[in-house]
């Protein structure tokens, strides 16, 4: 997970320095992206460890949250280097992304925990279900509704006929 968090972080340091380099800004670019995709060892299984009967919840959760930099950063971005198209306007940019990089993986490294979470569990412990149903109710409840279902398909295709 360090590898994923703080390899891209040391990418946009070097992103400071390529200049105007093409081929040098081109090849810190590709490994740092590169080093991201280490993030997913730790980050998504994190999610997993910590509720295995919420995961995709959280998942979604933090995917929503996680979005948030990808429409405010173009906003940042042009208005740091609109008018002002410089090495020193995109230092600026990249140092911004870098920050943000450090403040949110720094944090994650430091709270996250491998523990599953006392909310995982859907129902208290020792606490009866209000809403449980032996399956023998839920199946007699289905083939009520496909008994319904198909009475009113038949009434309905007698009502096109007539």
């Amino acid at each position: 997970m360090i590898i994923g968090a703080f390899g891209p972080a040391f990418g946009l340091i070097a992103m400071c320095f390529v200049n105007c380099d093409k081929s040098l800004a081109m090849g810190v670019l590709c490994v740092a992206v590169g080093l991201n995709g280490a993030v997913y060892s730790g980050y998504i299984s994190s999610l997993q460890d910590l509720s295995p009967n919420f995961a995709g919840s959280l998942l979604g959760l933090s995917n929503t949250v996680a979005t948030i930099p990808g429409f405010v950063a173009p906003v940042v971005t042009g208005s740091i280097t609109d008018g002002n198209e410089t090495v020193s306007a995109w230092r600026t940019v990249f140092l911004i992304s870098l920050g943000t990089y450090l403040v949110t993986n720094i944090f994650y490294v430091v709270f996250i925990s491998a523990d599953i979470q006392p909310w995982n569990e859907q129902h208290p412990k020792n606490v009866p279900d209000q809403n449980y149903k032996p399956p023998s109710v839920i199946l007699e409840q289905e083939e009520e509704g496909k008994f319904f279902l198909f009475c009113y398909t038949a009434l309905t295709l007698l009502h096109l006929l007539i």
